[in-house]
């Protein structure tokens, strides 16, 4: 029988190894998977090492809309040249107008006093209007009269019960209505005697922050450093030079060091994997131009971000991403909406309807697993995707960044039910990679986490109603 060899060191392997063995120890195997893992390793950096130095950030899919270049402003300061005497020099002071903080303290503070006003004069509006509503139909329960048609002339004694049944039968209805007309007819009037304590407190705020505005100013001049010019070269705007200082010795000697650190950073960086500050300061990113109350909950995000959304039952958590969703495909792009709780039921087309939506952009799915959605969405065609639920299409936070890694030009916004404490159902690993999270909670929405604007802003779901008239009393919160 022939012997066998070792693969990494030819040697002879032992008799009684196993018939499969290739190796005639162990130090012999682990040396050979080491050498073989850097072999494969050795392509994989010569192919980085060949990437451009400079990271640019992947252009968005294609038929995006709303997108608008996110670039920090950046001060730059001029360089300083050593001053030369000029003839006939002139000095001339120059000053700017900055706008003072008071003035934009004061103004945002107005812009409160005004939501809050209209906030209240709404509701007060809403509650006058189901006030009357529910008198008219109280004025018209008590108009209603007796059947009476039954008598005891020509008729047997058989009709005459039945017919009196009848009538029974509905007086005993308009008593239970005129008893329900009677408690909705208390609350309204309680709210709106609460409310008219509260509107014209509201419109002496907005009065008062009005004329603090008034009083004070709106700018202020700054001074700047004097510029000098040449009498004999005022025409040449290019000439105009900044007034300095002779540069001293400790600035010679920092520039120098500046000059030889900017010749060694070019030795530092090495591959695509790292850059300076200044040139990561330089990047320029795409981000959605949200508007009105959507910039004020969301910001500005990026083109792909990741929201994730949680509540209760019944909270409003579908509604407020289906109102969401129909936002993005109106001003944005391609939105896909993935029903997998609830599926084409009339419930979600309630939804629809209730929300006045009509959108050729927006697209539903009937989607009730994890492998569904690959197999059924098409990779590059939709700018956002909607999962409604996590819960129920059995998605955790690992199959949820396979997702992402197969999609990686849409935005994901996932649902996910909450446990009785108010916190997200399952692994709050999801929260962690999330770029912004969301509660739902009675119909409000608050960000509990966003990397693009404050956390801790709210959104109503549902608009002000009989329902919140009473929720409203003595909440002053800031709600978008």
């Amino acid at each position: 029988m022939e012997a066998r060899k070792c693969r990494y060191c030819s040697g002879a392997i032992p008799a009684e190894k196993r018939a499969d063995t290739k190796f005639c120890s162990n130090s012999c195997k682990a040396n050979y998977w080491e050498e073989n893992k850097e072999k494969q390793k050795a392509p994989q950096a010569k192919a980085i090492q060949e990437k451009e130095k400079t990271k640019v950030p992947e252009k968005p899919l294609e038929g995006l809309r709303g997108v608008v270049e996110n670039k920090p402003k950046i001060d730059v300061t001029a360089v300083k040249e050593p001053s030369k005497p000029i003839e006939n020099e002139q000095i001339m002071p120059t000053t700017t107008k900055v706008e003072r903080q008071a003035y934009k303290d004061a103004s945002e503070a107005v812009k409160k006093a005004e939501e809050r006003y209209q906030q209240v004069r709404n509701t007060y509006n809403n509650c006058e209007k189901y006030l009357q509503a529910w008198l008219q139909e109280k004025g018209r329960l008590q108009r209603v009269k007796p059947m009476r048609k039954f008598n005891t002339t020509n008729i047997d004694a058989l009709a005459i019960m039945d017919k009196f049944d009848d009538e029974v039968s509905q007086s005993e209805d308009r008593f239970c209505k005129r008893k329900q007309v009677d408690e909705k007819i208390a609350t309204l009037t309680d709210n709106k005697f609460k409310l008219d304590k509260i509107l014209p407190a509201a419109k002496k705020e907005l009065e008062e922050a009005q004329q603090k505005l008034k009083s004070i100013l709106q700018y202020e001049p700054v001074k700047q450093k004097p510029v000098i010019f040449a009498s004999g070269l005022i025409k040449g705007i290019g000439q105009i030079k900044l007034w300095q200082e002779e540069p001293r010795a400790e600035q010679t000697e920092i520039k120098q060091e500046e000059e030889k650190s900017i010749s060694s950073r070019a030795d530092i960086q090495s591959n695509s994997k790292l850059i300076s500050s200044r040139e990561l300061r330089e990047m320029n990113y795409k981000c959605l131009n949200f508007q009105g109350r959507w910039s004020e909950f969301f910001g500005l995000p990026a083109v792909v971000f990741h929201l994730a959304v949680h509540g209760k039952p019944g909270e409003g958590k579908s509604t407020f991403c289906i109102q969401f969703a129909d936002y993005l495909a109106k001003n944005f792009g391609h939105v896909v909406y993935i029903s997998g709780e609830e599926g084409f039921s009339k419930t979600l087309r309630d939804k629809v309807v209730n929300n006045k939506i009509d959108n050729p952009y927006l697209f539903f799915a009937d989607i009730s697993s994890f492998e569904q959605i690959q197999n059924e969405i098409e990779n590059n065609k939709f700018h956002f995707i909607f999962i409604d639920s996590l819960d129920n299409l059995r998605i955790d936070a690992a199959r949820l960044r396979q997702l992402r890694e197969y999609y990686p030009q849409s935005a994901f916004i996932t649902i996910s039910q909450s446990t009785k404490d108010g916190k997200m159902r399952g692994s709050q690993e999801i929260i962690h990679d999330t770029d912004i999270a969301v509660k739902v909670e009675d119909g409000v929405a608050e960000t509990t986490k966003n990397r693009y604007h404050p956390r801790g802003t709210e959104f109503r779901v549902f608009p002000t109603s009989e329902k919140s008239a009473n929720k409203l009393i003595g909440d002053r919160r800031n709600i978008v």
